[in-house]
């Protein structure tokens, strides 16, 4: 039986065909050391450094694994469903107006757009309440918004436009 056309390995990793022994790989290990049967020089066969294994890689850099994406609490409250906590990466708002900013390329959290409103119900439908920020913090705002169905992405980002009807934000007396 011909031995296998096998890359020499070091005796502790040795893989041995059918019918060799350890043995046989460790006399043709020595002998290729030595010089090779057909009379070429030998190839050099070095034992790997103190450490690594002969099949080991080489150590390969990974990037710095960077922290989840920060993302801001939003819980919504409908009649006839309950709460539902997702995560958005900006809320915006100017005046009477909340934007919720998702950004699809960073994730982190679910995503989640409320139902549109049927088109003679926009503006006049029962608003969501939203609790924007953690439950507990002083941050947190609370909101009686109308979504209004307009929804659109800029690149991997997407906004969903709300009417806010009443607001709570940080800092108002609550009486």
């Amino acid at each position: 039986m011909e031995p296998p056309d096998q890359r020499p390995v070091p005796s502790d990793r040795v893989i041995l065909a059918d019918g060799q022994t350890e043995k046989d790989i460790t006399d043709w290990l020595s002998a290729m050391r030595q010089g090779r049967p057909d009379g070429r020089a030998a190839l050099p066969i070095d034992p790997p450094p103190a450490g690594r294994s002969p099949i080991s890689q080489p150590p390969v850099s990974q990037p710095p694994v960077s922290p989840p994406p920060a993302v801001i609490p939003v819980t919504f409250e409908m009649n006839g469903f309950g709460r539902l906590e997702v995560g958005y990466h900006a809320v915006l708002v100017e005046g009477d107006a909340l934007v919720l900013v998702y950004d699809h390329a960073v994730g982190g959290s679910p995503f989640w757009t409320p139902p549109a409103p049927k088109p003679d119900e926009v503006g006049t439908a029962e608003p969501l309440a939203m609790m924007v920020g953690p439950a507990d913090g002083a941050d947190t705002a609370v909101f009686l918004a109308h979504y209004t169905g307009l929804r659109f992405k800029d690149r991997s980002r997407e906004y969903l436009v709300f009417t806010i009807e009443k607001a709570v934000r940080p800092g108002d007396q609550v009486l």
